[in-house]
């Protein structure tokens, strides 16, 4: 693991194989990488590199976690690539970095796939998170609400198991992982967000492939107006690609963004 310094946080890099740079970007606010590790295995042909953002995982922040932060360190990530030529792969939240990285940077991805990904505009993402919590049962979004008062490690871990429901649709067959979910991390970037709009990076994205699950509480009409030229693919499963079909999700990943 190597480190990347910018204002506040050392951003905690971990790289594998070799080749054409693919860049993931975790969702959450608030979510460590780790649950991204199905997709190491395209190290058989990319530069494979995950990171932890800010207030995440090992990228501890002495300074309060933000939106604007998360953005920097996606964006000191790839310049740290220091080529031209890169791919980016982002789950969730993850596709607000990605679109905002891209408006930043000089140089603009080959391709892009975007996984279960959050809209690109603020009143999109408020309007999936609604229909998220509507998912959630009244009395486990009361116990939802005791773990957030509570802050701990742990208790990000139980919230995360408890709405692992709602983000898949479903009640049975769950996905059997522990995420690790930073609470305060995730409040304060989402305290952080202000009305924003981030569709017009699309153009910058390359070649882009927009991936949704089948019980997802996202999906295509979400981004029926964006991206009109966009592959689209939809996998069996909710919100965790990576969890639910690993193997479909690697074979997108490894059509749509080539060597």
């Amino acid at each position: 693991m190597k480190t990347i310094a910018i204002e506040g946080c050392d951003i905690a890099v971990r790289t594998f194989g070799s080749g054409l740079p693919l860049v993931v970007i975790a969702g959450g606010p608030g979510l460590s990488s780790e649950y991204l590790a199905p997709l190491e295995a395209l190290q058989d042909r990319h530069k494979v590199v995950l990171f932890d953002q800010p207030g995440c995982g090992a990228s501890v922040s002495s300074l309060p976690p933000t939106a604007r932060q998360a953005i920097d360190a996606t964006a000191a990530v790839i310049r740290s690539l220091q080529t031209d030529r890169f791919a980016l792969a982002a789950h969730s939240w993850g596709a607000y970095l990605a679109a905002a990285a891209c408006l930043e940077l000089s140089a603009s991805p080959t391709s892009t796939v975007l996984f279960n990904p959050v809209p690109l505009d603020r009143h999109g993402f408020d309007t999936v998170g609604a229909r998220l919590v509507q998912r959630v049962e009244p009395e486990i979004l009361k116990r939802i609400g005791e773990l957030s008062q509570e802050g701990t490690a742990e208790a990000g871990r139980e919230l995360m198991r408890l709405a692992m429901p709602a983000y898949c649709g479903r009640t049975r067959r769950l996905p059997d992982v522990y995420l690790n979910y930073n609470i305060a991390t995730a409040d304060s970037v989402n305290a952080s967000l202000n009305g924003y709009d981030f569709r017009s990076a699309v153009p910058k994205m390359g070649n882009l492939t927009l991936v949704f699950g089948s019980t997802d509480y996202i999906g295509q009409s979400d981004f029926a107006d964006v991206a009109p030229s966009a592959k689209r693919v939809t996998l069996d499963g909710g919100h965790f690609s990576m969890l639910d079909s690993p193997e479909e999700l690697l074979n997108v990943l490894r059509e749509s963004i080539g060597t």
